[in-house]
Protein backbone atom coordinates (compact mmCIF):
# COMPACT_ATOMS: atom_id res chain seq x y z
CA UNK A 1 0.00 0.00 0.00
CA UNK A 2 1.51 3.55 -0.89
CA UNK A 3 -1.08 5.48 0.59
CA UNK A 4 -3.90 5.47 2.72
CA UNK A 5 -6.52 8.44 2.56
CA UNK A 6 -8.56 9.39 5.51
CA UNK A 7 -12.23 10.61 4.47
CA UNK A 8 -12.69 11.17 8.31
CA UNK A 9 -10.29 14.31 8.90
CA UNK A 10 -9.26 14.60 4.99
CA UNK A 11 -5.70 13.92 6.39
CA UNK A 12 -3.80 12.10 3.37
CA UNK A 13 -0.95 9.74 5.21
CA UNK A 14 1.66 8.17 3.17
CA UNK A 15 2.72 5.34 5.01
CA UNK A 16 6.24 4.77 3.18
CA UNK A 17 7.00 8.37 4.93
CA UNK A 18 5.86 7.98 7.97
CA UNK A 19 8.73 6.35 9.36
CA UNK A 20 11.12 9.44 8.72
CA UNK A 21 10.61 12.35 11.38
CA UNK A 22 8.01 15.06 9.63
CA UNK A 23 9.73 18.90 10.50
CA UNK A 24 7.39 21.26 12.30
CA UNK A 25 7.98 23.60 9.52
CA UNK A 26 5.74 21.13 7.37
CA UNK A 27 3.26 21.06 9.91
CA UNK A 28 0.40 23.38 8.68
CA UNK A 29 -2.25 25.18 10.76
CA UNK A 30 -4.53 23.30 8.19
CA UNK A 31 -3.52 20.05 9.02
CA UNK A 32 -4.22 21.09 12.83
CA UNK A 33 -7.66 22.29 11.84
CA UNK A 34 -8.76 19.28 10.15
CA UNK A 35 -7.84 16.97 13.80
CA UNK A 36 -9.41 19.51 15.78
CA UNK A 37 -13.32 20.11 13.91
CA UNK A 38 -12.78 15.91 12.54
CA UNK A 39 -13.58 12.88 12.74
CA UNK A 40 -16.61 11.12 13.29
CA UNK A 41 -18.73 10.93 16.27
CA UNK A 42 -18.98 7.50 17.59
CA UNK A 43 -22.61 7.04 19.30
CA UNK A 44 -22.38 3.40 20.13
CA UNK A 45 -19.16 1.81 21.39
CA UNK A 46 -20.37 -1.69 19.89
CA UNK A 47 -20.22 -0.88 16.04
CA UNK A 48 -16.23 -0.56 16.27
CA UNK A 49 -15.36 -3.76 18.17
CA UNK A 50 -12.67 -5.71 16.67
CA UNK A 51 -12.04 -2.56 14.64
CA UNK A 52 -8.30 -0.66 14.40
CA UNK A 53 -7.92 3.07 14.21
CA UNK A 54 -7.20 6.46 15.49
CA UNK A 55 -9.35 7.84 17.88
CA UNK A 56 -9.98 11.42 18.87
CA UNK A 57 -11.85 12.48 22.56
CA UNK A 58 -12.96 16.04 22.99
CA UNK A 59 -13.95 18.26 25.53
CA UNK A 60 -16.72 20.10 24.00
CA UNK A 61 -16.56 22.64 26.58
CA UNK A 62 -13.00 24.17 25.63
CA UNK A 63 -12.39 21.96 22.59
CA UNK A 64 -9.59 20.46 24.17
CA UNK A 65 -8.87 16.89 22.55
CA UNK A 66 -6.99 13.43 23.17
CA UNK A 67 -5.74 11.48 20.33
CA UNK A 68 -4.95 7.94 20.45
CA UNK A 69 -5.06 4.70 18.66
CA UNK A 70 -6.13 1.19 19.21
CA UNK A 71 -6.82 -2.47 18.30
CA UNK A 72 -9.88 -2.66 19.10
CA UNK A 73 -11.48 0.51 19.45
CA UNK A 74 -14.54 -1.05 21.65
CA UNK A 75 -12.12 -2.49 24.16
CA UNK A 76 -10.18 0.80 24.41
CA UNK A 77 -12.98 3.44 24.45
CA UNK A 78 -14.30 1.15 27.89
CA UNK A 79 -11.05 1.11 28.65
CA UNK A 80 -10.95 5.10 29.09
CA UNK A 81 -14.41 5.46 30.52
CA UNK A 82 -13.79 2.58 32.98
CA UNK A 83 -10.61 4.59 34.64
CA UNK A 84 -12.46 7.86 34.06
CA UNK A 85 -15.40 6.62 36.02
CA UNK A 86 -12.61 5.38 39.15
CA UNK A 87 -10.51 8.89 38.84
CA UNK A 88 -7.45 6.48 38.27
CA UNK A 89 -6.49 7.29 34.41
CA UNK A 90 -3.19 7.92 33.57
CA UNK A 91 -3.53 10.85 31.72
CA UNK A 92 -3.86 13.55 35.12
CA UNK A 93 -4.40 16.00 32.59
CA UNK A 94 -7.47 14.62 30.95
CA UNK A 95 -8.86 12.95 34.37
CA UNK A 96 -9.04 16.08 35.79
CA UNK A 97 -10.97 17.88 33.09
CA UNK A 98 -13.46 15.11 33.22
CA UNK A 99 -13.65 15.71 36.72
CA UNK A 100 -14.23 19.48 36.42
CA UNK A 101 -16.09 19.49 33.40
CA UNK A 102 -18.42 16.29 33.48
CA UNK A 103 -19.20 13.08 31.35
CA UNK A 104 -21.57 15.02 29.42
CA UNK A 105 -19.11 17.23 28.06
CA UNK A 106 -16.69 14.96 26.49
CA UNK A 107 -17.39 13.03 23.22
CA UNK A 108 -15.42 10.16 21.22
CA UNK A 109 -14.27 10.70 17.73
CA UNK A 110 -13.07 8.17 14.76
CA UNK A 111 -10.60 9.85 13.42
CA UNK A 112 -9.27 7.25 10.62
CA UNK A 113 -9.70 3.00 10.97
CA UNK A 114 -6.58 1.58 9.87
CA UNK A 115 -5.25 -1.66 9.45
CA UNK A 116 -3.99 -3.43 11.74
CA UNK A 117 -0.72 -3.80 11.73
CA UNK A 118 0.03 0.40 10.68
CA UNK A 119 -2.29 1.80 13.09
CA UNK A 120 0.84 2.68 15.39
CA UNK A 121 2.62 3.89 12.51
CA UNK A 122 -0.49 6.17 11.56
CA UNK A 123 -0.79 7.28 15.00
CA UNK A 124 2.87 8.56 15.18
CA UNK A 125 2.23 10.96 12.47
CA UNK A 126 -0.82 12.41 14.45
CA UNK A 127 1.27 12.62 17.23
CA UNK A 128 4.02 14.75 15.01
CA UNK A 129 0.92 16.99 13.94
CA UNK A 130 -0.35 17.80 17.30
CA UNK A 131 2.67 18.24 19.26
CA UNK A 132 2.87 21.78 17.53
CA UNK A 133 -0.83 22.25 19.10
CA UNK A 134 0.24 21.42 22.45
CA UNK A 135 -1.61 23.98 24.44
CA UNK A 136 -5.17 22.70 23.08
CA UNK A 137 -4.71 19.10 23.46
CA UNK A 138 -4.56 16.47 26.73
CA UNK A 139 -1.49 14.40 25.27
CA UNK A 140 1.28 14.15 27.22
CA UNK A 141 3.85 12.46 25.56
CA UNK A 142 4.25 12.54 21.82
CA UNK A 143 5.58 9.08 21.00
CA UNK A 144 3.84 6.21 20.21
CA UNK A 145 4.37 3.84 23.33
CA UNK A 146 2.82 0.32 24.53
CA UNK A 147 3.48 -2.72 24.52
CA UNK A 148 3.17 -3.97 20.52
CA UNK A 149 4.27 -0.17 19.81
CA UNK A 150 6.65 -0.05 16.47
CA UNK A 151 10.56 1.59 16.62
CA UNK A 152 10.50 4.35 14.23
CA UNK A 153 13.92 3.47 13.65
CA UNK A 154 15.42 1.88 10.16
CA UNK A 155 17.07 -1.12 10.61
CA UNK A 156 20.57 0.57 9.51
CA UNK A 157 20.06 3.07 12.89
CA UNK A 158 18.90 0.09 14.91
CA UNK A 159 22.27 -2.11 13.89
CA UNK A 160 24.26 1.39 15.08
CA UNK A 161 22.40 1.61 18.38
CA UNK A 162 23.09 -2.29 18.59
CA UNK A 163 26.86 -1.79 18.16
CA UNK A 164 27.25 1.13 20.13
CA UNK A 165 25.38 -0.67 23.56
CA UNK A 166 28.24 -3.77 23.00
CA UNK A 167 31.78 -3.77 25.18
CA UNK A 168 30.14 -0.95 27.39
CA UNK A 169 30.80 -1.24 31.30
CA UNK A 170 28.35 -1.83 33.49
CA UNK A 171 27.92 1.24 35.95
CA UNK A 172 28.01 -0.69 38.74
CA UNK A 173 30.80 -2.73 37.93
CA UNK A 174 33.43 -3.11 40.79
CA UNK A 175 30.95 -1.11 42.91
CA UNK A 176 30.29 -3.22 46.20
CA UNK A 177 26.55 -3.90 47.04
CA UNK A 178 25.38 -1.91 50.62
CA UNK A 179 23.92 -3.88 53.24
CA UNK A 180 20.43 -2.52 52.32
CA UNK A 181 20.73 -3.78 49.32
CA UNK A 182 21.72 -7.29 50.41
CA UNK A 183 18.89 -7.41 52.39
CA UNK A 184 16.69 -6.57 49.50
CA UNK A 185 17.59 -9.15 47.33
CA UNK A 186 17.91 -11.87 50.50
CA UNK A 187 14.18 -10.69 51.03
CA UNK A 188 13.31 -11.25 47.08
CA UNK A 189 14.82 -14.79 46.63
CA UNK A 190 13.77 -15.71 49.89
CA UNK A 191 10.09 -14.75 49.24
CA UNK A 192 10.63 -16.45 45.47
CA UNK A 193 12.44 -19.71 46.13
CA UNK A 194 12.03 -19.42 49.74
CA UNK A 195 12.11 -21.27 53.27
CA UNK A 196 11.18 -24.81 53.81
CA UNK A 197 8.00 -25.12 55.58
CA UNK A 198 6.06 -27.80 57.04
CA UNK A 199 2.29 -28.13 56.76
CA UNK A 200 0.33 -29.33 59.80
CA UNK A 201 -3.52 -29.86 60.60
CA UNK A 202 -4.91 -28.19 62.95
CA UNK A 203 -4.93 -30.87 64.73
CA UNK A 204 -1.82 -31.58 64.90
CA UNK A 205 -0.92 -34.05 62.09
CA UNK A 206 2.19 -33.83 59.70
CA UNK A 207 1.02 -33.78 55.86
CA UNK A 208 3.92 -32.61 54.19
CA UNK A 209 7.19 -29.94 53.80
CA UNK A 210 6.90 -27.57 51.00
CA UNK A 211 9.42 -25.18 48.96
CA UNK A 212 8.60 -21.62 49.04
CA UNK A 213 6.09 -18.95 50.42
CA UNK A 214 4.36 -19.10 46.84
CA UNK A 215 3.91 -22.57 46.42
CA UNK A 216 2.09 -22.66 49.95
CA UNK A 217 0.10 -19.37 49.52
CA UNK A 218 -1.12 -21.35 45.87
CA UNK A 219 -1.72 -24.96 47.17
CA UNK A 220 -3.34 -23.99 50.36
CA UNK A 221 -5.52 -20.60 49.17
CA UNK A 222 -3.91 -18.38 52.29
CA UNK A 223 -3.09 -15.20 52.17
CA UNK A 224 0.60 -13.87 52.78
CA UNK A 225 -0.77 -12.55 55.85
CA UNK A 226 -1.78 -14.61 57.27
CA UNK A 227 0.92 -17.48 56.52
CA UNK A 228 3.35 -14.95 58.03
CA UNK A 229 1.11 -14.49 61.07
CA UNK A 230 1.06 -18.14 61.58
CA UNK A 231 4.88 -18.49 60.86
CA UNK A 232 5.67 -15.57 63.16
CA UNK A 233 3.69 -16.93 65.80
CA UNK A 234 1.19 -14.12 65.85
CA UNK A 235 -2.00 -16.67 65.18
CA UNK A 236 -1.99 -20.35 65.31
CA UNK A 237 -3.60 -21.69 62.66
CA UNK A 238 -5.37 -20.47 59.29
CA UNK A 239 -7.78 -21.97 57.15
CA UNK A 240 -7.40 -25.38 59.06
CA UNK A 241 -4.17 -25.62 58.92
CA UNK A 242 -0.38 -25.04 60.67
CA UNK A 243 2.86 -23.42 59.25
CA UNK A 244 5.78 -23.71 60.94
CA UNK A 245 9.14 -23.17 59.18
CA UNK A 246 11.17 -26.39 58.81
CA UNK A 247 14.13 -27.65 61.02
CA UNK A 248 11.86 -26.29 63.65
CA UNK A 249 9.81 -29.09 65.25
CA UNK A 250 6.70 -29.09 67.08
CA UNK A 251 7.27 -30.54 70.80
CA UNK A 252 4.61 -33.11 72.01
CA UNK A 253 3.34 -30.13 74.28
CA UNK A 254 2.84 -28.08 71.20
CA UNK A 255 0.93 -30.46 69.45
CA UNK A 256 -1.15 -31.61 72.83
CA UNK A 257 -1.80 -27.69 73.00
CA UNK A 258 -2.56 -27.00 69.66
CA UNK A 259 -5.37 -30.57 69.71
CA UNK A 260 -6.97 -28.72 72.95
CA UNK A 261 -7.25 -25.57 71.37
CA UNK A 262 -8.91 -26.76 68.53
CA UNK A 263 -11.20 -28.93 70.41
CA UNK A 264 -12.69 -25.68 72.21
CA UNK A 265 -12.45 -23.12 69.35
CA UNK A 266 -14.04 -25.68 66.43
CA UNK A 267 -15.89 -27.54 68.94
CA UNK A 268 -15.31 -31.48 68.33
CA UNK A 269 -17.88 -32.22 70.17
CA UNK A 270 -20.47 -30.13 72.16
CA UNK A 271 -23.30 -31.26 74.80
CA UNK A 272 -26.89 -29.89 74.24
CA UNK A 273 -29.01 -29.59 77.89
CA UNK A 274 -32.45 -27.71 78.17
CA UNK A 275 -32.58 -25.05 80.64
CA UNK A 276 -33.33 -27.46 83.36
CA UNK A 277 -30.14 -29.15 82.69
CA UNK A 278 -31.58 -32.57 81.27
CA UNK A 279 -29.18 -34.00 78.53
CA UNK A 280 -30.36 -33.08 74.85
CA UNK A 281 -28.11 -34.29 72.44
CA UNK A 282 -23.96 -34.44 71.68
CA UNK A 283 -22.94 -32.52 68.29
CA UNK A 284 -20.22 -32.70 66.67
CA UNK A 285 -18.78 -29.02 65.20
CA UNK A 286 -19.68 -26.02 65.61
CA UNK A 287 -21.25 -25.17 62.45
CA UNK A 288 -24.24 -28.02 62.97
CA UNK A 289 -24.94 -26.47 66.35
CA UNK A 290 -25.43 -22.95 64.40
CA UNK A 291 -27.42 -24.42 61.91
CA UNK A 292 -29.56 -26.59 64.10
CA UNK A 293 -30.28 -23.99 66.98
CA UNK A 294 -30.06 -21.06 64.93
CA UNK A 295 -27.28 -18.96 66.80
CA UNK A 296 -24.82 -17.37 65.90
CA UNK A 297 -21.38 -18.00 66.11
CA UNK A 298 -20.07 -15.17 68.30
CA UNK A 299 -23.09 -16.10 71.08
CA UNK A 300 -22.24 -19.60 70.59
CA UNK A 301 -18.77 -19.08 71.73
CA UNK A 302 -19.50 -16.69 74.57
CA UNK A 303 -22.06 -19.48 75.95
CA UNK A 304 -19.79 -22.37 75.92
CA UNK A 305 -16.96 -20.01 77.60
CA UNK A 306 -19.81 -18.98 80.53
CA UNK A 307 -19.93 -15.66 79.61
CA UNK A 308 -23.64 -15.77 78.49
CA UNK A 309 -26.31 -18.13 78.54
CA UNK A 310 -28.68 -18.91 76.46
CA UNK A 311 -32.67 -18.63 76.62
CA UNK A 312 -33.83 -21.87 75.32
CA UNK A 313 -30.34 -24.34 75.61
CA UNK A 314 -27.09 -24.75 77.44
CA UNK A 315 -24.04 -25.97 75.52
CA UNK A 316 -21.25 -27.32 76.85
CA UNK A 317 -17.99 -29.17 75.13
CA UNK A 318 -18.19 -32.48 75.78
CA UNK A 319 -16.12 -34.33 78.26
CA UNK A 320 -14.43 -37.55 76.79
Amino acid sequence: MNETESTECGITTNTNDLKENVPLTDITETKLKEIRDGGILVTQFKNYQNKTGIYKILNLVNNKYYIGSAKNLYVRFHGHLSKLHKNIHDNEHLQRSWNKYGEDNFKFYILEETKSEEYRIIEQKYLDIIKNDRPNCYNMKFVVEGSDSICMCSPKTRLKISNSKKGTIPYNKGIPMTNKQKKLISKIRLYKYGILIDIYKNTGEFIETKLGIKSVIKKYNISEGMLFGILNGKRYSGKGYVFRRSKIPYTQNEIEHIKTINNQRNGISIDVYDTNKNFIETIKSKKKIILKYKVGQDTLNKILNDTISHQNFIFKYHQY
